[in-house]
Order: structure tokens, then sequence, then C-alpha cells
């Protein structure tokens, strides 16, 4: 029986990329299915495990993407300013990865 990698090192994939089509990643292995489709698999788990997250710290929701921190209003502003800020900030990050 095989087992299961990490969640942490996985990127996602429907069901025939992943295991039932002719260029699935079980059929091809990671290097095929990578050069096959073009894939540049250990940059995309790394940018899927950079998840935004929101912490209070010192009365302040304070955001963190990628390796930077963002001061995204005061507990008393509420989460819902903090969450808007954060999806902005999100959908910037999306743009110039795109742009890049």
């Amino acid at each position: 029986m095989g087992q299961k990698a990490p969640d942490t090192s996985a990127i996602p994939l429907c069901s025939t990329h992943h295991r039932t089509g002719k260029d699935s990643y079980h059929r091809l292995g990671q290097r095929n299915f990578a050069e096959l489709h073009n894939l540049d698999i250990p940059a995309l788990v790394r940018r899927l495990n950079l998840k935004p997250l929101i912490r209070v710290q010192a009365g302040n929701f304070v955001g963190y993407l990628e390796d930077q921190q963002y001061l995204l209003g005061t507990t008393v502003e509420g989460i819902s300013t903090a969450v808007r800020r954060m999806v902005r900030l999100c959908r910037e990050d999306r743009l110039n990865q795109r742009a890049s």
C-alpha cells in the first residue's frame, strides 16, 4: 500500500490529471508530468503554502502574506474591515504574480 504525501507538499489536481488520464501524475511520474504540463511543482507547492493569515497583536489586526506583514486596522474597527483589506492585498498580489 502506498503512503499519502503530506498536504503541504501537494498541488490540487482534478481526477483526470491526478490518476485517471493518459497524461496524469500517477501515470507519468512527477518529472514527466511537470515537463509535459510545463509546471514548476516545487514553486507551486511553496506558493500554495504561503496562505494569507490574520492575527491580533496589541489591539491590531495584522495580516501576513508571503513574507510580508501588513497592519490591517484596529480591533475597534472590526474584523470585517481587516478581512476586506486582506482580500484586497491578496488580489493585488495575484495580479502582480500574473504580470511577472
